[in-house]
């Protein structure tokens, strides 16, 4: 199965972060009910990018994990990103 990162970005005027949030809800809504996901950005990942990020995902959720794994790992994700593998 292929992994594809989606983006989003989009500026909202309201007065508190908590109506942002019930604006971003119903901008969301309308892209549901309208079936239109213009407003996103879709990369698909590499298969190898993909792996990184499952491997730091696991090493993050292991207690007795070692912090320079995670370190790695997350070095390796950002430069795999900026290469665009």
């Amino acid at each position: 199965m292929k992994t594809y990162k989606v983006t989003f970005t989009d500026t909202i005027k309201a007065n508190t972060e908590e109506e942002a949030y019930g604006e971003l809800l119903n901008y969301l809504s309308e892209c549901v009910r309208f079936g239109d996901v213009t407003a996103f950005d879709f990369a698909e990942e590499s298969e190898l990018l993909s792996t990184l990020k499952e491997i730091a995902v696991l090493a993050a959720s292991k207690n007795d994990c070692r912090s320079d794994i995670i370190f790695i790992a997350n070095e390796a994700i950002a430069k795999a990103e900026g290469a665009e593998l």
